[in-house]
């Protein structure tokens, strides 16, 4: 899915601001890197608000677990009140449009008095009134779509918020939930079962790079052919490649934050604390000996792009 406009008004801190689909996309239609810079306390943060809004209300749609279930729908992300509109201005609205395959999806939140014509001016015609005007917020073409469906659970929309944060190697938790082990969990059809936001995610990231060990190991089948014994694997061998190349994709984030050439290794179960460890593989001694001992920003980086 590709968010192709953003238009916002009197939003605060924002009078306007308009970002369209030619500055999202190059003219081969291939998306553009997007980075967002300007000095505090004027709009980004905002902005940001409103792009994870959406994802939410798109994915609520859909999910049982995206947002707390409220009498007969879900609780908003956003709080839209009086408060988010620019003092001495009659209206504020934040719109976004996205598409999947030729599926065309729109977010729109609004307060106070905006009409349905203004609104399509507004939005440089990209508006298409198919919703309940009188809602604050208005989700089109979402509801039972197999399409977005099927793209939120195949990728992943997230944001890492300024409250992000990962628990040092040597802080007492208390208790043994965060060991380093393979987790297995059921799976249902109505929930998503992937965050929006992620505040901290390295637990999550180990168990799921002990699953990737785990799966590209091969099981090797031993027949008899020609009164000799041959070998092969068990599994898909293009599979195994895959999942190794995965790995060696993390090793490189991993070489890039750390600048060093690195190597993944596992523990034996005996070591739960660090069953993950780093090597360099220049000198081939341990560099660190878990995921834990990474910096604060090295673990935010790794769990950034991993």
């Amino acid at each position: 899915m590709y968010l192709k406009n953003i238009i916002v008004e009197n939003n605060w801190p924002i009078d306007r601001l308009e970002i369209l689909e030619k500055d999202l996309f190059k003219e081969n239609w291939e998306p553009k890197i997007l980075v967002l810079t300007w000095k505090n306390w004027s709009w980004k943060t905002v902005l940001l608000s409103n792009i994870t809004d959406a994802f939410f209300e798109l994915a609520g749609q859909n999910f049982s677990d995206i947002l707390p279930m409220q009498w007969l729908g879900h609780s908003y992300y956003r709080v839209v009140w009086w408060s988010n509109q620019k003092t001495w201005t009659k209206h504020s609205f934040s719109f976004l449009n996205f598409e999947w395959t030729e599926n065309k999806y729109q977010y729109l939140e609004k307060t106070w008095e905006l009409k349905v014509e203004e609104t399509i001016e507004k939005t440089n015609n990209l508006f298409k009134n198919e919703g309940n005007w009188e809602e604050w917020k208005i989700i089109t073409n979402v509801e039972s779509d197999k399409n977005i469906k099927d793209d939120f659970l195949k990728n992943t929309y997230c944001l890492f918020p300024v409250s992000r944060f990962e628990n040092p190697h040597w802080l007492n938790e208390w208790k043994n939930e965060d060991r380093e082990q393979i987790k297995i969990s059921k799976k249902y059809n109505w929930k998503l079962n992937k965050p929006i936001i992620i505040e901290n995610s390295l637990s999550n990231n180990k168990s799921w790079i002990l699953d990737l060990f785990l799966d590209s190991r091969v099981d090797i089948e031993v027949y008899s052919e020609n009164w000799q014994d041959e070998y092969k694997a068990k599994q898909n061998m293009n599979d195994i490649l895959l999942l190794q190349k995965w790995i060696n994709n993390i090793e490189q984030i991993l070489s890039k934050i750390l600048q060093k050439n690195i190597e993944i290794q596992i523990n034996r179960r005996i070591f739960w604390w660090n069953r993950i460890k780093l090597v360099n593989k220049v000198t081939w001694i341990d560099f660190i000996p878990s995921l834990d001992n990474l910096s604060w920003w090295q673990s935010i980086l790794l769990n950034m792009f991993c």
